[in-house]
């Protein structure tokens, strides 16, 4: 980023959605390693403070071998999205790992359904794997991907057009240059040829 940022590190209860822990960080440092701190530092005086906290619910930034290993030590779990990157996460997609899917809540047949994909190692942390699949955030994110497919189709195109351009130009300039200079090849395609008579 251009200016400086900063951001807010914050938790919440599951259960009222109240705060109960924020903490500001350096907008230019890493969020794994904002993460890390928080639980490395600040985990201990929030286990005093409410004794019944045992999970820790967030994005996949919280995927990290260093983070799920600091977090064990303090007897948390960690739920998080396994970033798509990994391996374990594309064994779950292509069905490698994962059994059938079924329904997440039992009177919503057409919402989420889930799949259990095993267990996998993050560094020397023992992982569960689920894949959840959401019909209804699928369109979202194709909706999502559709937009950045045609603003980058929009600027190839950009960039397409200025090319062309920037050829004609050259053409134009390679053209003027030939025809100022006294090069033999230039008189011999501007004159006509002559024959010699005896």
């Amino acid at each position: 980023p251009d200016l400086p940022q900063v951001i807010l590190l914050g938790l919440v209860d599951g259960i009222t959605g109240l705060p109960v822990y924020s903490r500001s960080v350096s907008g230019s440092v890493n969020d794994k390693t904002s993460f890390f701190e928080m639980i490395r530092e600040d985990w201990p005086m929030l286990a005093e403070m409410f004794d019944d906290l045992k999970y820790l619910v967030g994005d996949s930034a919280l995927f990290t071998a260093d983070i799920l290993a600091e977090a064990r030590k303090h007897g948390l779990h960690v739920v998080s999205r396994v970033p798509d990157k990994l391996e374990m996460a594309q064994e779950c997609f292509d069905g490698t790992r994962s059994g059938e899917p079924a329904p997440i809540y039992v009177n919503e047949p057409d919402g989420p359904v889930a799949a259990w994909c095993g267990t996998a190692k993050a560094g020397e942390t023992t992982v569960r794997l689920m894949l959840v699949s959401n019909g209804s955030m699928r369109e979202s994110k194709m909706k999502t991907a559709r937009r950045r497919a045609a603003k980058e189709l929009n600027e190839l195109g950009k960039k397409l057009r200025k090319l062309r351009t920037a050829s004609a130009r050259l053409k134009i300039c390679a053209m003027k240059t030939c025809l100022s200079t006294e090069s033999p090849v230039v008189q011999r395609r501007t004159h006509p040829l002559r024959t010699l008579r005896p």
